[in-house]
């Protein structure tokens, strides 16, 4: 008998626990019906734009594009791209939301996935300019910018966060024909849940990229000479870039 109670007294400790983890609990004690298991708090509002020290490169000059994501067709001049080529449930979704570019996760099922995706936009033409915007990664890990993009080859900047153990966390690269080769790397990375400013840089054979205002990445190379811009992460959801802009010297 003593057993059987025991038995029972533990069942009713994992159905307890099982229950709380799929409802959550309010401050009543009471469940909570959709409530997640893991929150984050709400996304600050995009922070005013700063003057960066004159050692970082300026955004200023020739205004080639610019956008505030501030209406929900913001994106038709937009392109959206994977890396790896993937099929239409599994590529990553993009949308405009509270005055942001959102990461949606993937497909229709709104799964989240680690593989690579990209929102570019411009002229093919461009050549000398700086891309930059702001970004908050709540729970996303990675982002960067692309520059001189022309199908499958361009100049992208990435780098993740300081929470990942990886001991290389900014990478400068060029990727042509769909492979990288790093020009540039550093092992510091990022704090996640605030804002930050990156911007790239492409004048001739110099590139270089900043964040919030001082300079992480240099390299020289002269491959790619001209093409689009753009915004880089993983489909994982959970991050939004904001104030996007283009610039000429």
């Amino acid at each position: 008998m003593k057993r059987q109670r025991l038995l029972t007294l533990v069942l009713a400790g994992f159905v307890a626990v099982a229950l709380i983890a799929l409802f959550g609990w309010n401050a009543s004690g009471r469940a909570e019906e959709g409530s997640p298991i893991l929150s984050y708090p709400d996304f600050p509002p995009t922070p005013t734009i700063a003057q960066p020290p004159t050692s970082a490169p300026q955004v200023a000059g020739v205004a080639l594009d610019s956008e505030q994501f501030d209406s929900l067709d913001a994106l038709t001049q937009w392109e959206f791209v994977d890396e790896p080529d993937l099929q239409p449930e599994d590529r990553g979704v993009w949308l405009v939301k509270d005055g942001a570019l959102v990461q949606a996760r993937t497909g229709n099922a709104g799964n989240p996935s680690t593989e690579q995706t990209m929102a570019i936009t411009g002229d093919t033409k461009w050549t000398d300019y700086t891309v930059s915007t702001k970004v908050y990664d709540q729970n996303n890990a990675t982002f960067g910018l692309v520059a001189r993009r022309q199908g499958n080859s361009f100049y992208r900047y990435r780098i993740i966060a300081n929470s990942y153990e990886a001991k290389i966390k900014q990478t400068l690269e060029k990727v042509v024909d769909g492979v990288a080769t790093p020009l540039a790397t550093t092992e510091a990375g990022y704090e996640q849940r605030q804002w930050h400013t990156v911007a790239l840089s492409v004048v001739g054979p110099q590139i270089r990229a900043t964040l919030d205002g001082k300079v992480v990445a240099e390299a020289t190379d002269s491959t790619l000479t001209s093409g689009q811009a753009g915004i880089y992460t993983r489909a994982l959801g959970g991050i939004r870039f904001d104030d996007f802009r283009v610039a000429a010297p």
